[in-house]
């Protein structure tokens, strides 16, 4: 994230906070998609093997991560764009989640962005629940969350599925 000597320069972005919340720091210029099972992560080799080192480290069962290299090649990452809205679709899903903002920086999400929109999936905003989610929050709040969470993972069909764990959730199980 960087020094800022202008605080009013400073531009809150959720996605940046949803990196930190999910892997613990921010990897700009990348594509993060999450089904039920699988964690895609669409990002340059670098930034895929810093996140395999932190993933070999911490191995879960439970949820597969995905790696996908971003090429200097338009068609190959358009292929890469291919697959992960394929995954939805395979799933039977129709929609897609995602953080939509006035302006995307760079020609990689701006290529990502024009695949969704080609690929005829319903858009879902999901700024104001992952703000929510992400927010500070008292115990009581903490503790309703993981059972939403808990709900959603059991319940929902839907392919954007966030498993929280702290120490919190782990006395409830």
């Amino acid at each position: 994230m960087g020094v800022v000597d202008d605080l009013d320069a400073m531009v809150y972005s959720k996605a940046s906070a949803a990196h930190l919340f999910l892997l613990g720091y921010e990897f700009p210029d990348s594509i993060i998609l999450l089904t039920q099972n699988v964690f895609y992560f669409f990002a340059t080799s670098k930034k895929c093997s810093y996140l395999q080192a932190a993933v070999d480290a911490n191995k879960n069962d439970e949820i597969k991560v995905q790696y996908l290299n971003k090429s200097k090649d338009p068609t190959q990452n358009n292929e890469n764009f291919g697959k992960l809205l394929g995954t939805i679709k395979q799933g039977g899903g129709s929609k897609i989640g995602i953080l939509m903002k006035g302006e995307v920086a760079g020609s990689f999400i701006t290529a990502w962005m024009e695949s969704v929109e080609n690929s005829k999936l319903t858009k879902i905003d999901i700024s104001a629940a992952l703000g929510l989610c992400l927010s500070i929050k008292d115990e009581s709040e903490q503790v309703f969350i993981i059972f939403l969470f808990l709900f959603l993972s059991n319940e929902s069909t839907t392919h954007i599925v966030l498993i929280c764990r702290n120490p919190a959730s782990e006395q409830l199980f």
